[in-house]
Protein backbone atom coordinates (compact mmCIF):
# COMPACT_ATOMS: atom_id res chain seq x y z
CA UNK A 1 0.00 0.00 0.00
CA UNK A 2 1.54 3.11 -0.91
CA UNK A 3 2.30 5.77 1.80
CA UNK A 4 -0.23 8.62 2.29
CA UNK A 5 0.82 12.04 1.13
CA UNK A 6 -0.11 15.05 2.89
CA UNK A 7 -1.81 17.59 -0.02
CA UNK A 8 -0.80 20.83 1.78
CA UNK A 9 2.96 19.87 1.66
CA UNK A 10 2.41 18.87 -2.70
CA UNK A 11 4.39 22.30 -4.00
CA UNK A 12 4.15 21.44 -7.78
CA UNK A 13 3.53 24.40 -10.47
CA UNK A 14 4.48 27.28 -7.12
CA UNK A 15 8.07 28.07 -9.68
CA UNK A 16 6.10 29.21 -12.54
CA UNK A 17 3.52 30.66 -10.49
CA UNK A 18 5.97 33.11 -9.20
CA UNK A 19 8.12 33.31 -12.79
CA UNK A 20 4.70 34.53 -13.96
CA UNK A 21 3.97 36.98 -11.16
CA UNK A 22 7.98 38.65 -11.31
CA UNK A 23 7.64 38.74 -15.14
CA UNK A 24 4.79 40.70 -14.80
CA UNK A 25 5.94 42.88 -12.14
CA UNK A 26 8.97 43.64 -14.32
CA UNK A 27 7.12 44.66 -17.11
CA UNK A 28 4.92 46.94 -15.13
CA UNK A 29 8.27 48.88 -13.39
CA UNK A 30 9.83 48.90 -17.21
CA UNK A 31 6.10 50.70 -18.76
CA UNK A 32 6.14 52.94 -15.76
CA UNK A 33 9.87 53.37 -16.46
CA UNK A 34 8.92 54.40 -20.43
CA UNK A 35 6.25 56.51 -19.01
CA UNK A 36 8.15 58.09 -16.59
CA UNK A 37 11.09 58.99 -19.44
CA UNK A 38 8.91 60.15 -22.00
CA UNK A 39 7.00 62.46 -19.31
CA UNK A 40 10.42 63.97 -18.35
CA UNK A 41 11.25 64.26 -21.85
CA UNK A 42 7.92 65.90 -22.66
CA UNK A 43 8.80 68.21 -20.14
CA UNK A 44 11.83 68.79 -20.89
CA UNK A 45 10.94 70.21 -23.99
CA UNK A 46 8.04 72.10 -22.86
CA UNK A 47 10.46 73.55 -20.61
CA UNK A 48 13.29 74.25 -23.37
CA UNK A 49 10.81 76.04 -25.85
CA UNK A 50 9.24 78.15 -22.77
CA UNK A 51 13.28 79.50 -22.63
CA UNK A 52 13.47 79.83 -26.28
CA UNK A 53 10.43 81.60 -26.83
CA UNK A 54 11.40 84.35 -23.55
CA UNK A 55 14.92 84.82 -24.97
CA UNK A 56 13.31 85.32 -28.60
CA UNK A 57 11.19 87.50 -27.21
CA UNK A 58 13.62 89.43 -25.56
CA UNK A 59 16.19 88.76 -28.84
CA UNK A 60 13.66 90.63 -30.55
CA UNK A 61 13.18 94.09 -28.25
CA UNK A 62 17.18 94.54 -28.41
CA UNK A 63 17.49 93.51 -32.83
CA UNK A 64 14.63 95.97 -32.78
CA UNK A 65 16.00 99.21 -31.30
CA UNK A 66 19.79 98.49 -33.13
CA UNK A 67 17.38 98.15 -36.47
CA UNK A 68 15.94 101.87 -35.41
CA UNK A 69 18.64 103.51 -33.88
CA UNK A 70 18.72 106.49 -36.31
CA UNK A 71 15.28 107.49 -35.91
CA UNK A 72 11.42 106.32 -34.52
CA UNK A 73 9.30 104.54 -37.46
CA UNK A 74 7.40 107.56 -39.10
CA UNK A 75 3.79 105.51 -38.66
CA UNK A 76 2.81 104.21 -35.63
CA UNK A 77 1.86 101.93 -34.32
CA UNK A 78 4.19 99.91 -35.81
CA UNK A 79 4.56 96.37 -36.28
CA UNK A 80 7.09 94.30 -38.13
CA UNK A 81 8.67 90.64 -37.86
CA UNK A 82 12.14 89.58 -37.24
CA UNK A 83 13.90 85.93 -37.56
CA UNK A 84 16.20 86.05 -34.54
CA UNK A 85 18.58 82.97 -33.68
CA UNK A 86 15.91 80.13 -32.34
CA UNK A 87 12.90 81.37 -33.81
CA UNK A 88 10.53 84.55 -34.83
CA UNK A 89 9.26 87.83 -33.00
CA UNK A 90 6.86 89.71 -33.73
CA UNK A 91 6.77 93.65 -32.59
CA UNK A 92 4.72 96.56 -32.44
CA UNK A 93 6.22 99.41 -31.22
CA UNK A 94 3.06 102.33 -30.18
CA UNK A 95 3.50 105.63 -28.17
CA UNK A 96 2.61 106.45 -25.07
CA UNK A 97 3.32 109.83 -24.63
CA UNK A 98 5.14 112.35 -27.05
CA UNK A 99 7.77 114.77 -26.49
CA UNK A 100 6.75 117.72 -24.46
CA UNK A 101 9.30 120.42 -23.07
CA UNK A 102 12.66 118.53 -21.68
CA UNK A 103 9.91 115.37 -21.42
CA UNK A 104 11.54 112.55 -23.68
CA UNK A 105 9.12 110.39 -25.89
CA UNK A 106 7.82 107.29 -24.53
CA UNK A 107 6.84 104.17 -26.03
CA UNK A 108 5.59 100.78 -25.65
CA UNK A 109 7.24 97.39 -27.37
CA UNK A 110 5.74 94.58 -27.26
CA UNK A 111 7.56 91.22 -28.39
CA UNK A 112 5.90 88.03 -29.23
CA UNK A 113 8.62 85.67 -29.22
CA UNK A 114 7.42 81.91 -31.19
CA UNK A 115 9.77 79.44 -30.53
CA UNK A 116 11.85 77.11 -33.22
CA UNK A 117 13.08 74.18 -31.30
CA UNK A 118 12.27 70.87 -32.25
CA UNK A 119 8.46 69.81 -30.14
CA UNK A 120 8.20 66.20 -28.38
CA UNK A 121 4.85 66.06 -30.62
CA UNK A 122 4.82 67.48 -33.82
CA UNK A 123 0.98 68.30 -33.08
CA UNK A 124 1.49 70.44 -30.08
CA UNK A 125 1.56 74.29 -30.86
CA UNK A 126 5.26 76.21 -30.16
CA UNK A 127 5.98 77.85 -27.45
CA UNK A 128 5.03 81.37 -27.40
CA UNK A 129 6.16 84.64 -24.76
CA UNK A 130 5.31 88.09 -24.81
CA UNK A 131 7.89 90.42 -23.60
CA UNK A 132 6.86 94.67 -23.22
CA UNK A 133 9.57 97.25 -22.18
CA UNK A 134 8.67 100.96 -21.86
CA UNK A 135 11.17 102.67 -24.04
CA UNK A 136 12.31 106.61 -24.37
CA UNK A 137 13.31 108.10 -27.25
CA UNK A 138 16.42 110.54 -26.92
CA UNK A 139 16.84 113.99 -28.46
CA UNK A 140 20.40 115.55 -27.74
CA UNK A 141 19.68 119.29 -27.87
CA UNK A 142 20.87 122.22 -26.77
CA UNK A 143 19.53 125.01 -25.50
CA UNK A 144 20.51 128.64 -25.53
CA UNK A 145 23.44 127.99 -27.32
CA UNK A 146 25.84 130.60 -28.60
CA UNK A 147 28.90 131.02 -30.50
CA UNK A 148 30.27 131.80 -27.17
CA UNK A 149 28.07 131.38 -23.77
CA UNK A 150 30.15 132.50 -20.66
CA UNK A 151 28.76 133.04 -16.86
CA UNK A 152 32.41 134.72 -15.64
CA UNK A 153 33.65 138.13 -17.65
CA UNK A 154 35.85 138.46 -20.49
CA UNK A 155 39.01 140.35 -20.60
CA UNK A 156 40.13 141.16 -23.79
CA UNK A 157 43.72 142.22 -25.29
CA UNK A 158 44.65 142.85 -28.53
CA UNK A 159 43.64 142.01 -31.75
CA UNK A 160 39.44 141.47 -30.96
CA UNK A 161 37.84 138.45 -31.34
CA UNK A 162 34.71 137.47 -33.75
CA UNK A 163 31.64 136.12 -32.12
CA UNK A 164 29.80 134.78 -34.92
CA UNK A 165 26.45 133.40 -34.41
CA UNK A 166 24.84 132.94 -37.88
CA UNK A 167 24.82 129.59 -38.18
CA UNK A 168 26.94 127.47 -40.38
CA UNK A 169 24.49 124.95 -40.60
CA UNK A 170 22.84 125.42 -43.47
CA UNK A 171 18.88 126.11 -42.90
CA UNK A 172 18.75 126.05 -39.23
CA UNK A 173 18.18 129.21 -37.17
CA UNK A 174 20.98 131.84 -36.02
CA UNK A 175 22.20 132.59 -32.29
CA UNK A 176 23.60 134.75 -30.33
CA UNK A 177 27.14 135.52 -31.21
CA UNK A 178 28.36 136.21 -27.53
CA UNK A 179 26.19 135.98 -24.27
CA UNK A 180 26.98 137.13 -20.82
CA UNK A 181 25.11 137.80 -17.71
CA UNK A 182 25.71 141.86 -18.26
CA UNK A 183 27.68 143.45 -20.74
CA UNK A 184 29.38 145.39 -18.48
CA UNK A 185 31.18 141.91 -17.56
CA UNK A 186 33.34 142.43 -20.70
CA UNK A 187 36.36 144.47 -20.08
CA UNK A 188 38.83 145.75 -22.69
CA UNK A 189 42.78 147.10 -22.52
CA UNK A 190 43.61 150.46 -23.68
CA UNK A 191 45.11 148.57 -27.01
CA UNK A 192 42.13 146.55 -27.74
CA UNK A 193 38.81 147.70 -30.28
CA UNK A 194 35.15 146.33 -29.62
CA UNK A 195 35.08 143.31 -30.17
CA UNK A 196 33.48 141.47 -33.69
CA UNK A 197 29.39 140.05 -32.92
CA UNK A 198 27.58 138.78 -34.83
CA UNK A 199 24.31 136.58 -34.84
CA UNK A 200 20.39 136.85 -33.84
CA UNK A 201 20.96 139.57 -31.40
CA UNK A 202 22.78 142.06 -33.98
CA UNK A 203 26.33 143.30 -33.21
CA UNK A 204 25.29 143.82 -29.63
CA UNK A 205 26.31 141.40 -26.48
CA UNK A 206 23.32 139.45 -25.41
CA UNK A 207 22.24 139.41 -21.82
CA UNK A 208 21.27 136.54 -19.72
CA UNK A 209 20.07 138.53 -16.66
CA UNK A 210 21.40 137.18 -13.14
CA UNK A 211 22.69 133.98 -12.44
CA UNK A 212 19.20 131.95 -11.73
CA UNK A 213 18.05 133.44 -15.66
CA UNK A 214 21.50 132.52 -16.88
CA UNK A 215 21.42 129.13 -16.04
CA UNK A 216 17.62 128.87 -16.99
CA UNK A 217 18.64 130.14 -20.51
CA UNK A 218 21.73 127.15 -20.65
CA UNK A 219 19.40 124.74 -20.15
CA UNK A 220 21.74 122.45 -18.23
CA UNK A 221 22.53 121.24 -15.28
CA UNK A 222 26.66 121.71 -14.81
CA UNK A 223 27.01 119.66 -11.49
CA UNK A 224 24.98 116.71 -12.86
CA UNK A 225 27.23 116.93 -16.07
CA UNK A 226 30.33 116.60 -13.48
CA UNK A 227 29.36 113.95 -12.00
CA UNK A 228 27.55 111.56 -14.83
CA UNK A 229 31.40 111.97 -15.95
CA UNK A 230 32.60 108.28 -15.07
CA UNK A 231 29.02 106.84 -16.97
CA UNK A 232 29.70 109.19 -20.41
CA UNK A 233 29.98 107.39 -23.95
CA UNK A 234 33.11 106.77 -25.61
CA UNK A 235 34.70 109.32 -23.12
CA UNK A 236 38.07 109.61 -23.23
CA UNK A 237 39.14 111.31 -19.61
CA UNK A 238 42.93 112.53 -19.43
CA UNK A 239 45.25 111.34 -16.65
CA UNK A 240 47.36 114.00 -14.14
CA UNK A 241 50.25 112.48 -16.38
CA UNK A 242 48.36 112.90 -19.69
CA UNK A 243 47.95 116.80 -18.49
CA UNK A 244 50.83 117.73 -19.38
CA UNK A 245 51.13 117.53 -22.77
CA UNK A 246 49.49 119.94 -25.47
CA UNK A 247 48.18 117.28 -27.94
CA UNK A 248 45.23 115.64 -25.82
CA UNK A 249 47.63 113.19 -24.09
CA UNK A 250 48.57 111.85 -27.59
CA UNK A 251 45.11 111.16 -28.62
CA UNK A 252 44.40 110.16 -32.25
CA UNK A 253 41.16 111.94 -33.04
CA UNK A 254 39.15 109.39 -36.00
CA UNK A 255 37.87 111.12 -39.06
CA UNK A 256 35.21 113.18 -38.77
CA UNK A 257 32.55 111.15 -40.88
CA UNK A 258 32.76 108.48 -38.32
CA UNK A 259 30.49 108.40 -35.38
CA UNK A 260 29.76 108.93 -32.78
CA UNK A 261 32.97 111.72 -32.18
CA UNK A 262 35.22 111.59 -29.12
CA UNK A 263 34.48 113.20 -25.98
CA UNK A 264 37.48 114.37 -24.43
CA UNK A 265 37.53 114.81 -20.30
CA UNK A 266 40.17 116.94 -18.76
CA UNK A 267 39.31 116.69 -15.19
CA UNK A 268 41.40 119.09 -13.69
CA UNK A 269 39.15 120.72 -11.20
CA UNK A 270 41.95 122.74 -8.70
CA UNK A 271 44.57 121.94 -10.65
CA UNK A 272 46.89 124.06 -13.26
CA UNK A 273 45.59 125.13 -16.52
CA UNK A 274 46.08 122.71 -19.27
CA UNK A 275 47.71 123.68 -22.26
CA UNK A 276 46.06 122.30 -25.49
CA UNK A 277 48.01 123.14 -29.24
CA UNK A 278 46.32 120.97 -31.69
CA UNK A 279 42.81 120.59 -33.76
CA UNK A 280 40.17 118.17 -32.47
CA UNK A 281 35.94 117.42 -32.51
CA UNK A 282 33.70 116.17 -30.51
CA UNK A 283 32.86 117.13 -27.22
CA UNK A 284 35.46 118.30 -25.30
CA UNK A 285 34.70 118.97 -21.47
CA UNK A 286 37.30 120.74 -18.80
CA UNK A 287 35.99 120.51 -15.32
CA UNK A 288 39.27 123.29 -14.06
CA UNK A 289 40.85 126.06 -16.70
CA UNK A 290 41.56 125.57 -20.04
CA UNK A 291 44.16 127.45 -21.79
CA UNK A 292 45.41 127.50 -25.76
CA UNK A 293 48.91 129.16 -27.21
CA UNK A 294 50.08 129.23 -30.57
CA UNK A 295 47.99 128.85 -33.62
CA UNK A 296 47.22 125.52 -34.21
CA UNK A 297 44.16 124.85 -31.46
CA UNK A 298 40.93 124.36 -33.36
CA UNK A 299 37.57 122.73 -31.63
CA UNK A 300 34.88 121.13 -33.58
CA UNK A 301 31.71 120.57 -32.00
CA UNK A 302 31.18 121.42 -28.19
CA UNK A 303 33.53 122.80 -25.29
CA UNK A 304 32.03 122.70 -21.94
CA UNK A 305 34.47 124.65 -19.65
CA UNK A 306 33.58 124.78 -15.64
CA UNK A 307 36.17 127.20 -15.07
CA UNK A 308 38.58 129.80 -17.01
CA UNK A 309 39.45 130.20 -20.85
CA UNK A 310 42.63 131.44 -21.19
CA UNK A 311 43.10 131.97 -25.03
CA UNK A 312 46.28 133.37 -26.90
CA UNK A 313 47.43 133.49 -30.53
CA UNK A 314 44.91 132.61 -33.28
CA UNK A 315 42.19 130.05 -32.70
CA UNK A 316 39.04 128.88 -34.08
CA UNK A 317 36.01 127.26 -32.30
CA UNK A 318 32.99 125.72 -34.34
CA UNK A 319 30.26 124.93 -32.89
CA UNK A 320 29.11 126.11 -29.06
CA UNK A 321 31.54 127.33 -26.32
CA UNK A 322 30.33 127.30 -23.27
CA UNK A 323 33.00 128.85 -20.00
CA UNK A 324 32.41 129.85 -16.41
CA UNK A 325 30.38 126.89 -15.49
CA UNK A 326 31.57 126.65 -12.25
CA UNK A 327 29.71 130.23 -11.35
CA UNK A 328 26.69 128.09 -11.65
CA UNK A 329 26.80 126.85 -7.71
CA UNK A 330 24.13 129.78 -6.21
CA UNK A 331 25.87 129.53 -2.72
CA UNK A 332 29.63 130.53 -4.28
CA UNK A 333 28.45 132.38 -7.92
CA UNK A 334 32.15 134.11 -8.25
CA UNK A 335 35.14 131.15 -8.13
CA UNK A 336 36.20 131.32 -11.77
CA UNK A 337 38.02 134.50 -12.54
CA UNK A 338 37.51 136.44 -15.97
CA UNK A 339 38.23 134.61 -19.31
CA UNK A 340 41.83 136.35 -20.20
CA UNK A 341 41.30 136.55 -24.67
CA UNK A 342 44.62 137.71 -25.91
CA UNK A 343 45.27 137.70 -30.26
CA UNK A 344 42.56 136.72 -33.07
CA UNK A 345 40.12 134.03 -32.65
CA UNK A 346 37.10 132.94 -34.27
CA UNK A 347 34.07 131.74 -32.04
CA UNK A 348 31.48 130.24 -34.96
CA UNK A 349 28.18 128.79 -34.31
CA UNK A 350 27.09 126.01 -36.15
CA UNK A 351 24.45 123.81 -34.84
CA UNK A 352 25.01 121.03 -37.18
CA UNK A 353 28.50 120.25 -35.57
CA UNK A 354 27.32 120.73 -32.01
CA UNK A 355 24.75 117.75 -33.69
CA UNK A 356 27.15 115.47 -34.88
CA UNK A 357 28.87 116.01 -30.98
CA UNK A 358 26.17 114.67 -29.23
CA UNK A 359 25.33 111.74 -31.40
CA UNK A 360 26.82 109.73 -28.68
CA UNK A 361 23.19 110.42 -26.18
CA UNK A 362 21.25 110.17 -29.19
CA UNK A 363 18.65 107.04 -29.28
CA UNK A 364 16.83 104.55 -27.48
CA UNK A 365 16.67 103.78 -24.22
CA UNK A 366 15.42 101.22 -21.49
CA UNK A 367 13.31 102.68 -18.50
CA UNK A 368 14.61 100.92 -15.79
CA UNK A 369 12.08 98.28 -14.43
CA UNK A 370 9.15 98.40 -16.81
CA UNK A 371 10.28 95.07 -18.58
CA UNK A 372 7.12 92.60 -18.03
CA UNK A 373 6.32 89.16 -19.67
CA UNK A 374 3.55 86.70 -19.38
CA UNK A 375 3.07 83.40 -19.28
CA UNK A 376 3.96 81.42 -21.63
CA UNK A 377 1.38 79.83 -24.32
CA UNK A 378 1.40 76.65 -25.91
Amino acid sequence: MPPLTDVRSDRRGLALETTLLLTLLITVLVIAGFMRVTADRRSSADAAGTISALVVAENGIDRFICAHATGVPTTLPHTETLDVPGGRAVLRLEQVRPASGNLAAQYLLTSTGTSGRFRYNPLTPRAERTVAQLLQWNEATLMGGAALTTLNGILQAGQPATYDGRNGCVGQPDAPGLQMKTADEFVKTSNSDDPVIYGSSGSDITEMGDLAEAIEVIGFDWGNVVASIAALPTATILTDAQLSSKNYGGFAFPPKHEQPWPIIVINNAGKAPYAANKAGHGILLVTGDFETSGNAFEWEGLVLIGGTMTVSGNSTWTGSVYAGLNNTDPNNPSVVTDNSLVGMKLFKYNSCSVQNALQSFVGWSKLPNTRVDNIPNY
